[in-house]
């Protein structure tokens, strides 16, 4: 499985999404609970545009692995995406709750913290 899954990420890295899917349903096929494989297939759904599917997976995978810090820090980028950025905001407060060392979600929620200030000053 672990193969699958280094096969996919290597499509990923080289811009082959196609085959990257094809491995990473492979994964999904043989182990359907498998949070990696499911993770890396929202991430190439929210990318082919498909966001409320990806959300939708995304959710499922945090209510199943919520130790799972990449669910939430992809969750929120979608929501910022979608200007949805209150609950954006507790997705990359969620994630570092996770794994305080996530370097882009601290970097992000900085961001977001930045924009918000601009948008809604005190």
């Amino acid at each position: 499985m672990i193969d699958l899954i280094h096969f996919g990420l290597a499509y990923l890295q080289n811009g082959s999404a196609r085959e990257a899917a094809e491995m990473f349903g492979k994964v999904v096929a043989l182990q359907p609970e498998n949070p990696l494989a499911r993770y890396y297939l929202a991430v190439l759904s929210a990318n082919d545009g498909h966001l409320d599917r990806a959300v939708a997976e995304l959710e499922k995978i945090i209510s199943s692995y919520p130790g799972f810090a990449g669910s939430y820090y992809y969750l929120a980028r979608i929501y910022v995406s979608q200007k949805r950025y209150k609950e954006a905001r507790h997705m990359y407060k969620a994630c570092l709750q996770r794994d305080p060392d996530y370097e882009d979600a601290q970097k992000r929620l900085g961001e977001l913290d930045e924009f918000l200030a601009r948008i809604f000053p005190l």
